[in-house]
């Protein structure tokens, strides 16, 4: 099958869940708004039309409302009282119409004070960017990046997955060098203790034989902390200490191997503006080793995505490593800048 026809398929499967969740909005003017309703909220009603992002109309407009029989919300009427149940259209006296475990509730939509879709049991995303550039003239140089993450989350267990993969090579007078090649690998995993504390830990391991890392692996069990955690924001911080273990090789080929403890601090951030669709983001990894060179390894990934469709996004983005104490003859400092396309896929 073509890439062409993959991406198609994906599209139209994007495109039958959306409708799958559709809801209309009857106006009282006689209008029909049809998109994913979101939510209820101090008087105002939030629907995402599949042309349009997320707005909202006032509750006070609203005739009444339907949605799929499957797509159930969370409820709460303006006497408190809370319910699980779908929007059902509108009974002959024109009042909202609640399907409840299966029995039908007639209601004065006034009387509907709250409504949002149930927390997901189950959620998933992964996204993949890659980003490329081609120099020629006096240095011809070609370089790629490749980073993925993948995150699952199911009640209070959550996890993260990232691969960095970066290769560059130059060729002077038709000798070509590797100028940077670094693979990393990590994963993270946090446990909702009580809400927004957490407790977990990471695992990575790391290559960069340009810069004299033969291979640098840890593990850090951590605990800490979300400041922000929902559909559009992100926030979140972990300490913890743990082991680490590398082999290091420097200009002069001398290899030396060296293991112990190490302290390290995490850093997730995300930002969804909506409105323009552009997403910041900015992930901090820092370790600090007790043994050996007592390096300190601070690694920067930072940038933003601008979203073209559901699917396929632009990125600029900006990657810093830094080292206290680099192996010797190489650079303690290295950067990137990055430019490219991403692809990505959620629950």
């Amino acid at each position: 099958m073509s890439v062409n026809r993959v991406l198609m398929l994906l599209l139209g499967l994007l495109l039958a869940g959306r409708a799958a969740n559709a809801g209309v909005l009857h106006m009282k003017n006689g209008d029909q708004i049809t998109g994913t309703i979101k939510k209820i909220w101090d008087g105002d009603v939030y629907i995402e039309p599949s042309y349009a992002d997320e707005f909202s109309v006032s509750q006070e407009d609203v005739a009444y409302m339907e949605s799929d029989d499957s797509k159930l919300f969370e409820l709460e009427l303006d006497d408190g009282t809370p319910l699980v149940g779908s929007l059902a259209g509108q009974d002959d006296n024109g009042n909202q119409v609640l399907m409840v475990d299966g029995e039908a509730q007639i209601i004065p939509l006034a009387a509907l004070a709250e409504l949002e879709e149930p927390e997901k049991l189950f959620d998933w995303s992964a996204n993949a960017d890659l980003n490329s550039a081609f120099r020629s003239g006096n240095t011809n140089s070609r370089s790629a990046t490749i980073t993925m993450d993948l995150m699952l989350k199911k009640n209070r267990h959550t996890n993260f997955v990232n691969l960095i993969w970066q290769n560059e090579q130059q060729t002077i007078d038709g000798v070509s060098n590797q100028v940077q090649d670094r693979d990393r690998y990590s994963y993270n995993y946090n446990y909702s203790v009580a809400d927004p504390w957490f407790l977990g830990g990471s695992a990575s391991w790391e290559s960069d034989p340009v810069k004299g890392l033969n291979y640098r692996y840890n593990a850090v069990p951590a605990a800490g902390y979300n400041f922000w955690d929902d559909a559009y924001r992100e926030l979140g911080i972990q300490f913890g200490a743990g082991y680490q273990a590398e082999k290091i090789t420097d200009e002069n080929g001398m290899a030396r191997d060296g293991a112990g403890a190490v302290a390290g601090f995490l850093l997730r951030f995300r930002y969804d503006f909506g409105d323009p669709d552009i997403e910041v983001y900015m992930n901090n990894t820092t370790t600090t080793a007790f043994y050996g060179r007592r390096n300190t390894v601070t690694q920067f990934n930072t940038g933003a995505e601008y979203e073209i469709s559901d699917l396929l996004y632009f990125n600029l983005g900006l990657f810093l490593d830094y080292e206290s104490q680099p192996t010797e003859g190489a650079s303690g400092e290295d950067i990137s800048v990055l430019f490219g396309f991403g692809v990505e896929f959620e629950k």
